[in-house]
């Protein structure tokens, strides 16, 4: 398998940790208690680094190299808390190491069907919480949030960006320890400090009477975007690496490709689905087909007797799939990806293996 080395995107780039390292994160032992797999640090370094080791369009992956004190000033880690993250992470199969500090991802592990999408800066920077103390007098205090406050700061970010686009989302400390692999506690006291930091807030009659009844929680867009605007203002003036530059382009790339295929293949499965769904015996007749094809592979591999006969049987059993989608006014074209790009169809690279200027003139 090829693989390639990759540098890491600025540090205002947004990134996705997998529900697949959530849950990893807890288990329950042989007297039902529930035991650690990974610490939160973990969970966060996993998702982060995952976002890196990538599958290639030949079929090879991509080795992320990052050193631990980069990694820990990226995410606002100590050193000693990455080595023992990562320590974790390979004990569990999330991640590999082929060499000293690059890491490779099992992608049987790791799924991104569901993820949770964090900033680094929500772990990096230092916010002003402002809470009273018991007798009543105002204090207030300057300081990174930890990576459990950072964990559910991500996972507010997820959900009150839904795609109903109202910017608020209903949950109890109980929903949130359960999703996180938290204890209650943990969640009560982070959402409390992300109340107290104006990150989020709960308006007034919204509030759950206790911890198992749901409250409506919303996100501070405005104070996020400020601290936004101000990393990315402090990163355009910083002296760019021209190497750092050359990697940060090829993974933007990369990615607007995967997700131009993404839509466009997740778009023909669900035209093909929903076709499945209104014509069950369609599936039967394309389930021949494919065990049809499989056995006349098998035989003309290993020189079995037969071979004529699979061949006439597949042919016929095609007839007879093309003309049930006739009936209904479509053919098996209907159920590929409609590209965006015919020419390179979304890879990034034309049959000659030039690279397409479709990146180019995208809008």
């Amino acid at each position: 398998m090829e693989r390639a080395e990759v540098t890491f995107k600025p540090m205002e780039e947004y990134f996705l940790i997998s529900e697949n390292i959530i849950r990893k994160r807890k288990y329950k032992d042989d007297r039902g208690k529930w035991r650690n797999r990974l610490s939160p640090s973990a969970v966060l370094i996993g998702g982060y680094l995952t976002n890196y080791s990538k599958k290639t369009e030949d079929g090879g992956q991509t080795v992320c190299v990052r050193k631990y004190e980069s990694l820990g000033k990226t995410l606002g880690v100590s050193h000693g808390t990455v080595a023992n993250a990562l320590a974790q992470l390979k004990q569990e199969e999330i991640l590999s190491v082929p060499k000293r500090s690059s890491y490779l991802t099992n992608f049987s592990e790791v799924q991104y069907k569901y993820f949770l999408r964090g900033e680094p800066f929500f772990f990096t920077d230092a916010f002003t919480i402002k809470w009273k103390d018991p007798a009543g007098e105002r204090r207030s205090e300057v300081r990174p949030l930890t990576v459990i406050e950072g964990l559910v700061l991500c996972y507010f970010y997820t959900k009150c960006g839904n795609k109903k686009k109202t910017n608020a989302f209903d949950c109890s400390y109980a929903d949130i320890a359960y999703y996180l692999g938290i204890s209650p506690r943990s969640a009560w006291s982070a959402v409390r400090t992300l109340l107290h930091a104006d990150l989020i807030f709960c308006r007034a009659g919204e509030k759950g009477v206790n911890g198992r009844i749901k409250s409506t929680y919303r996100l501070n867009d405005g104070l996020l975007c400020r601290r936004k605007r101000e990393l990315r203002r402090v990163l355009k003036n910083a002296v760019a690496d021209p190497i750092e530059q050359a990697a940060d382009a090829r993974i933007d790339r990369e990615r607007f490709y995967s997700e131009r295929r993404f839509r466009a293949e997740s778009a023909a499965e669900r035209k093909k689905e929903k076709f499945s769904a209104a014509h069950p015996e369609y599936n039967n007749v394309e389930r021949e087909c494919d065990t049809l094809a499989r056995e006349e592979a098998k035989a003309e591999a290993l020189g079995l007797p037969g071979l004529p006969q699979l061949q006439e049987r597949l042919a016929k059993k095609q007839r007879e799939k093309r003309a049930f989608l006739r009936r209904f006014g479509m053919t098996e074209e209907d159920f590929l990806p409609h590209y965006s790009c015919p020419k390179c169809r979304d890879t990034g690279a034309l049959p000659d293996g030039r690279a397409c200027d479709c990146y180019f003139r995208r809008e």
